[in-house]
């Protein structure tokens, strides 16, 4: 069975009608993997939200790259994206995250070069 992807329209500014949510640790952290694939999402005009603002689009300004909505959760979303930073920040995943009546594809991004922190946490306590 060919892919949709490849078999898109190229003409066609944006094939994928979802959604993305983003899972992010914390103001502090620098998640530069999901800011890359937000920006990028953001030119394609795929939706984005996210559990907290985070990146500044302009250094004195109120505007954020990840906007977070409170009408909004994962279960809206067709993609869901966390990355190894919130481990490394010792938060718990999210309610139901791996539920098996979800309807989102999961995503966990990892940017460390070697072992991942993920391998050290047990998943199901």
């Amino acid at each position: 069975m060919p892919s949709t992807i490849g078999t898109e329209n190229s003409n066609s500014k944006n094939s994928f009608s979802g959604s993305v949510y983003f899972y992010l640790c914390h103001e502090q952290a620098y998640e530069h993997l999901m800011i890359n694939i937000a920006d990028g999402l953001k030119v394609l005009g795929v939706p984005f939200y996210a559990n907290l603002n985070y990146w500044k689009t302009e250094l004195n300004s109120q505007s954020y790259l990840f906007n977070y909505d409170y009408s909004v959760n994962h279960w809206d979303c067709s993609v869901v994206v966390l990355s190894n930073h919130w481990f490394e920040n010792n938060q718990r995943i999210p309610e139901g995250f791996f539920d098996s009546k979800r309807k989102y594809l999961t995503v966990y991004l990892d940017d460390t070069d070697g072992p991942s922190l993920l391998l050290s946490f047990s998943l199901w306590v």
